[in-house]
């Protein structure tokens, strides 16, 4: 009996040098500014934040990275190394639906569906000019805006096609659905356009500044649209509060010529929204007037993309740095302390979250 509880207290010990060595094969390193970490992705639970990285213009190198926001990692690559192939040319939005994301890719005309959270493809969804935006209404359909059709895409996700296009002049960008209506941008005509998805009929417009280029709902149910006033600076930027239900402007308040405010964003609750116009800026959806100092400061920064984690209310933005190089994401709290920052791929833009 002795010589059977030894050999058994010497296999117990023998297990716990092999967990030990496995451990200490296969460390978990976490990332610091120089330090970008590639590996294999493997599902997490906890927070994650998947952060698509645009890529060179007419490079190919588009990438999707992904940080646990609870133990601060970073995974590169995360896709390619998923799917044994890379993600395209200009990787551009991504919206999520459950345990699915759907990733627009801009220049190579196509939207990626992958499974959540490992980022395996499911389907890839073809024939796009030059996608933009994506919104599901439900788990069937989606509508998709473009830079250059002249339409926006109806989408079926269950055969993942397009089964249909609604004519629109002009470069359409931002899409929100809410309340059974879309709401979709448009950016050169300096209006917000009301759909009717059951007819796939316009049936209301409103026209604000130059270049419509994101919205949000508020904790009122108020349509809040950020105007950057053109490229060309032909206008100037504005913060649009609008009526949904008859599309009437109730609140207008403009920029000073020259800026271009963007992303505009919101909290769990929409009773707090951020944009981006040099720094990040925070307004309450009870505001009258813009306001006059920065939330966070830029610094020396290139802030570039922004979003707020509707599971936590952690903010994450971008920074673009000289658009070649490796960027570079910046966490901050809802205070606005910051939390941490992680080199990404090239150009991070845009954020999905997962729980």
């Amino acid at each position: 009996m002795k010589k059977l509880n030894l050999l058994i207290i010497m296999l117990f010990v023998s297990g716990l040098m092999s967990c030990k060595d496995d451990e200490e094969t296969n460390p978990v390193i976490p990332v610091t500014p120089s330090t970008p970490i590639v590996t294999q992705p493997t599902a997490v639970d906890s927070n994650y934040v998947i952060v698509v990285n645009e890529g060179g213009f007419n490079s190919s190198n588009a990438s999707i990275s992904r940080y646990n926001e609870d133990s601060k990692t970073l995974l590169n690559n995360v896709y390619t190394l998923a799917n044994s192939t890379g993600l395209g040319d200009i990787g551009y939005t991504i919206s999520t639906d459950g345990n699915l994301a759907f990733i627009v890719v801009n220049n190579s005309g196509k939207i990626v569906k992958v499974s959540l959270p490992d980022l395996t493809l499911q389907s890839t969804i073809s024939g796009f000019t030059s996608p933009r935006e994506m919104v599901c209404i439900n788990n069937q359909i989606a509508y998709v805006t473009d830079l250059f059709s002249n339409t926006i895409s109806k989408v079926s996700l269950t055969s993942n096609s397009i089964t249909s296009t609604i004519a629109v002049q002009g470069h359409t960008e931002s899409i929100l659905f809410y309340e059974d209506y879309l709401y979709i941008g448009v950016m050169g005509r300096n209006k917000v356009l009301k759909l009717d998805p059951t007819t796939d009929t316009f049936i209301d417009s409103v026209e604000v500044n130059q270049s419509p280029n994101s919205m949000r709902v508020d904790n009122n149910g108020k349509l809040w649209v950020m105007c950057d006033g053109g490229w060309q600076g032909t206008d100037v930027g504005g913060l649009f509060k609008i009526n949904p239900n008859d599309m009437s402007i109730e609140l207008e308040m403009d920029f000073s010529a020259g800026v271009s405010p963007k992303k505009l964003t919101s909290n769990s609750t929409n009773t707090e929204m951020y944009y981006l116009n040099g720094d990040i800026f925070k307004v309450s959806s009870s505001i009258t007037a813009l306001p006059s100092s920065a939330f966070i400061s830029s610094g020396s920064s290139t802030f570039y993309g922004l979003a707020v984690n509707p599971y936590t209310g952690i903010i994450y933005t971008s920074d673009a740095k000289d658009f070649q190089q490796e960027g570079e994401v910046v966490v901050y709290s809802a205070s606005g302390a910051e939390l941490d920052k992680v080199i990404t791929g090239i150009i991070p833009g845009n954020f999905g979250f997962y729980k």
